[in-house]
């Protein structure tokens, strides 16, 4: 198994939003082929949901075409930070389609930008 470091396909100059640049990514072979993976799990959870003012995220009432990342382009202007709306709203199934009608909190940037640099400083 190679770490993202040592992987050679993926780009020096990624985007600050890239999860190839925030989470680790892995290679490995699978059936002969080589697969990627990146691991999510780095033990990032936030604390004190319940206490965060208003003024830091915007509610949104999912609508029938919505995925994660088009909320995240919706609200964020990259469909790269999915993963960070659903920790926010404590979905640890992303692979779960949101529910029509239900409503989410969306972090605003100063909050994404803050777990970005958390994430950066915890390696």
């Amino acid at each position: 198994m190679k770490k993202q470091n040592e992987i050679s396909r993926i780009p020096k100059n990624l985007s600050k939003n890239n999860l190839a640049k925030i989470f680790n990514v892995y290679t490995t072979r699978v059936e002969g082929r080589q697969q990627y993976y990146y691991n999510i799990n780095r033990g990032f959870t936030f604390t004190g949901l319940d206490n965060i003012p208003n003024s830091y995220y915007n509610e949104y009432q999912i609508v029938q075409e919505d995925t994660w990342s088009l909320i995240s382009w919706k609200h964020l202007g990259t469909i790269e930070l999915w993963w960070v709306i659903c920790l926010f709203n404590r979905i640890y199934d992303p692979m779960r389609e949101p529910d029509v009608g239900k409503y989410i909190r969306v972090p605003d940037e100063k909050i994404v930008n803050m777990i970005r640099e958390e994430l950066e400083n915890a390696d």
